[in-house]
């Protein structure tokens, strides 16, 4: 097809006529995600803190097939990103890994541009750059190549997809065609819930391998049973009964996430990551930890994520939820009565400690 034919059915992606408010960070920046442009000057998007999973956003205008990302480091400073992932969302509601969430390689020094195509392409309305590892600090400057088509069906593919979800989500435990009966077990108590093979193996190694082993010992059956023990355990203070029902939650939300990629809600994201890692479910587990830090860094949930990655025994997660909390301390509204005695002894104490940090480089001249 002649060029010319060709910019008659498509637009190209052009990130120059994207406005500042298109691009956006995982929390407060260093240096503002507006600069984080591929070839911008003067500037870069700089995450405030190295953790990995933060994360810089592009919201493109419409619902684009995106077919090459390229990356650059700051143009003033020795900083870069060395590797990261990319997610993706053709509705801006629910993001997914791209390619099962394998890292690209990203610059080695902060001027050169180092170009990824996507193979297979992505249709999206938003992306993502999630950072690994970097170069002195997660400095980023990016660019997206990609077309979208013109007239009426412009926009199907983000509808297509949106509507396959939906299907995948309507045959989560859906009696009928299901051939897996997983049986979720906690102490005495068991429940079974419905799946299906080619889902399972498409989105799981470790699953496939199992429902393999479990159809072999079975003897081939219409329907294998495989056996998924202790996901919450029972305790002295946490019937059987209770646990089970606890466990099929946690198992239900894995599977709205195998059929349609939905992340769990806050409130189970900790069981969830778990159970994940014992199911060797790598993409999710990452998702559950890239969430919960995004909520540990951001202003409307810091305190929150606070609490319950004290309670969940998360140093990490507490830390940087900590840090948050110390850092905007004026710009929170603190309802004092949800922290423990031993919590607001960790925040003044990590108050005092910046405070004396900061009166110690004053005193030696430092910045």
């Amino acid at each position: 097809m002649s060029h010319a034919r060709l910019s008659a059915v498509v637009d190209a992606l052009s990130m120059d006529d994207l406005p500042p408010s298109a691009f956006s960070s995982s929390g407060p920046p260093a240096a503002p995600a507006s600069h984080a442009r591929l070839h911008f000057p003067f500037d870069a998007w700089v995450a405030r803190t190295t953790a990995p999973g933060e994360y810089l956003q592009v919201d493109l205008p419409a619902c684009f097939v995106v077919t090459a990302v390229a990356t650059q480091g700051h143009p003033a400073e020795p900083w870069w990103v060395s590797s990261f992932r990319l997610q993706y969302s053709p509705d801006r509601a629910q993001y997914f890994e791209y390619n099962d969430g394998s890292f690209f390689e990203g610059n080695r020094d902060p001027q050169a541009v180092v170009e990824h195509t996507l193979v297979p392409p992505l249709a999206a309305a938003s992306v993502r750059v999630l950072c690994l590892a970097c170069s002195g600090k997660f400095a980023l400057r990016v660019g997206l190549k990609g077309y979208r088509k013109k007239g009426p069906d412009a926009a199907g593919h983000g509808a297509l997809i949106s509507s396959l979800r939906d299907d995948f989500r309507r045959l989560v435990n859906a009696d009928g065609l299901a051939d897996v009966a997983l049986v979720v077990r906690a102490g005495n108590e068991q429940r079974t819930l419905l799946a299906h093979k080619l889902v399972l193996s498409s989105r799981s190694a470790f699953l496939a391998s199992a429902l393999q082993d479990a159809a072999e010992q079975q003897g081939c059956p219409n329907v294998t049973r495989l056996v998924i023990d202790d996901v919450v355990a029972p305790g002295p203070q946490l019937p059987a009964a209770v646990a089970v029902e606890m466990s099929c939650q946690i198992i239900l939300h894995i599977l709205r996430f195998l059929y349609a990629g939905d992340a769990p809600p806050a409130e189970h994201l900790y069981a969830v990551s778990r159970a994940a890692h014992q199911l060797e479910l790598d993409p999710l587990a990452n998702l559950c930890e890239e969430v919960l830090h995004q909520r540990a860094t951001s202003l409307e949930t810091c305190v929150e994520s606070f609490v319950l990655a004290d309670r969940e025994s998360s140093a990490l997660l507490r830390q940087a939820a900590l840090e948050t909390i110390v850092a905007h301390w004026n710009s929170l509204d603190l309802d004092w009565g949800v922290l423990s005695r031993d919590q607001i002894l960790a925040i003044v104490s990590e108050q005092e400690r910046r405070k004396n940090g900061t009166s110690r480089r004053a005193r030696l001249g430092l910045p």
